[in-house]
């Protein structure tokens, strides 16, 4: 026994792989950096396009990171965590998401320097927690707050849309967005998901794009006799036209719980045929009863309730979609019957206008003036898979809903990167031990977005990045980039550069903690999937006399990483 003490012990299976200590911080650094390089060339206001081909779209033409990052299908865990990190900020804040992935990698690169100089993770995380604390305190002393007015808001889109390249029609766009916006804000608060909504037409002009108080969805009315045109509009939104008791079997009918009918004559047919259609007539007279005139139906309407309704100036929509109902619903306050035969004066929504508007084939229903004011909806026209207008439009909704939400802004065009880097480098020296060098690591790190927005503008990085520093050590806080002229301007916020605080918070910390999360991880232990046992494998107890015995035991599940 004592012989064998030194022996070492095996636990993991032939198809596993191990990789451990700073050859799985080496590879986790790796992935990391070769996601950030994919996205670095479309940071800032002029930065380059990337074109993705295969997607489900067909060919996308785009510079927005979050996009480019959604169609990467990466194996490697810490490229998967870059890209998830960079989503999460895209539905946090609306922006950043390039920025954000850039920094981290910077941290990263910065840390496998310091691991080159065997400094110990441990001391780098604490270094780059510490540096991130005290750039948040920077970052709340830089930020200036201002008063919600619409043109200063379309300033601050402006930034967020050219970071996206619609460059072309960033004032239109920043126009829509913060009407919409405007108009969906509640109490101080704006639900960008489910009050404001984007809809692509089918258009040449970009300048067709326009802000609905309501909503419009792709339809047409059931019968070109109906009214194009419905003002007052008392809506009903049903699952089911049809009556739910006429059906027929073995050529007897039901008409009903207590009617049936044996048809072998012509007048019983008559009598059938009238007796049909009385639920029908009861449904229609119904709907006019309560005064409808607009009816929304999921299923098909058939065609004598739709002759009946063109008689009666009713305006009838086939609505298909779940999200579509549950927005009619939302905004016009109807209730989604299960079968018009239920229908009360209180399931009915209101809309002050309902019309069908569009060239033929391409039909849109708008509801206008709806009961419930906040919910607005954005039509877009142009080109949106080239121009990228409608990723461009919902970050800049997010924008305006991070400033109205919180009203404090920053210089951006790298002034304020570089405000924090000055600031962290002062206060390094402060930082007794190895730490020290984490921090001044961090404040290098956060200066590779100026770097990246000079040398995507076709700028001497180096040179810039130089001036940047001599004027911001000189007392220009607002120093910025101006990718116009190529130079440094002295106060870049009087060109309406302008960002939300609450982007460049989330950015700092999102970046800190996917970086120091990596740094953490010091075994990489990669497991192949087994196929799943197979079905013509019998239980012990249905085997017959001759039948051999197999492993009952069920293959385990593969543990996935915990959400960080």
């Amino acid at each position: 026994m004592a012989g064998n003490i030194n022996q070492p012990v095996i636990i993991l299976s032939n198809d596993s792989a191990q990789t451990k200590g700073r050859d799985a911080l080496d590879r986790n650094i790796s992935a990391a950096k070769a996601i950030a390089e994919t996205v670095r060339s479309t940071l800032g206001p002029v930065g380059l396009d990337k074109m993705i081909v295969g997607s489900k779209e067909g060919i996308t033409i785009t510079n927005d990171g979050c996009t480019i990052l959604q169609t990467i299908e990466a194996e490697n865990p810490a490229a998967r965590m870059m890209i998830e990190v960079a989503q999460a900020m895209e539905k946090g804040v609306g922006d950043g998401t390039t920025s954000s992935t850039v920094f981290a990698s910077e941290l990263l690169s910065h840390a496998q320097e310091l691991l080159d100089e065997k400094v110990h993770p441990t001391t780098i995380i604490k270094g780059y927690h510490l540096a991130s604390v005290k750039a948040l305190e920077l970052l709340n002393e830089l930020s200036e707050t201002i008063e919600v007015q619409q043109k200063e808001l379309e300033e601050i889109t402006n930034t967020a849309i050219n970071s996206r390249g619609s460059e072309k029609t960033k004032e239109l766009l920043s126009e829509v967005s913060v009407k919409a916006a405007l108009k969906a804000e509640k109490d101080g608060k704006i639900n960008v998901d489910t009050d404001v909504h984007i809809l692509n037409a089918d258009g040449v002009k970009a300048e067709d794009t326009h802000v609905v108080n309501g909503i419009a969805m792709f339809s047409k009315r059931a019968n070109e006799d109906m009214p194009t045109r419905i003002e007052n509009a008392k809506i009903a939104l049903v699952n089911d036209m049809e009556p739910k008791d006429i059906g027929s079997k073995m050529g007897t009918v039901s008409l009903g719980p207590k009617i049936k009918l044996e048809i072998d004559t012509a007048e019983k047919l008559q009598m059938f045929s009238d007796a049909k259609s009385m639920p029908l007539r009861k449904i229609i007279n119904r709907v006019a009863e309560l005064g409808v005139n607009v009816v929304l139906c999921k299923t098909g309407i058939r065609e004598e309730i739709v002759y009946e309704f063109a008689k009666r100036g009713i305006f009838a929509v086939k609505i298909a979609s779940e999200e579509e109902v549950e927005v009619v619903a939302r905004a016009t306050g109807a209730r989604l019957i299960p079968h018009a035969e239920r229908l009360s004066d209180s399931d009915l929504g209101h809309a002050k206008l309902v019309e069908e508007r569009g060239k033929k084939d391409k039909e849109i229903v708008y509801f206008e003036d709806c009961q419930n004011p906040n919910i607005v909806t954005i039509v877009t026209s142009g080109r949106t898979d080239i121009s990228n207008m409608g990723n461009s439009i919902v970050g800049a909704l997010h924008v305006v809903k991070d400033i109205i939400e919180n009203n404090k802004i920053v210089p951006g065009a790298g002034a304020v990167e570089i405000e924090i880097a000055q600031g962290i480098k002062e206060y390094a020296p402060s930082v007794p031990g190895r730490e020290y060098l984490a921090i001044q690591a961090f404040a290098e790190a956060i200066e590779s977005i100026p770097v990246a927005i000079a040398k995507n503008s076709g700028f001497a990085a180096t040179d810039m990045l130089i001036e940047l520093r001599a004027k911001h050590k000189n007392g220009y806080s607002k120093a910025g980039i101006d990718v116009n002229t190529g130079t440094v301007a002295d106060d870049i916020s009087t060109s309406g550069i302008i960002e939300p605080v609450s982007v460049k918070i989330q950015l700092i910390k999102s970046a800190t903690e996917t970086a120091n999360m990596l740094l953490r991880i010091d075994d990489v232990i990669s497991v192949s999937r087994r196929a799943p046992p197979s079905e013509n494998i019998k239980a012990p107890g249905e085997m017959g006399p001759d039948e051999g015995y197999f492993n009952t035991m069920s293959q385990p599940n593969v543990p996935s990483r915990l959400d960080y």
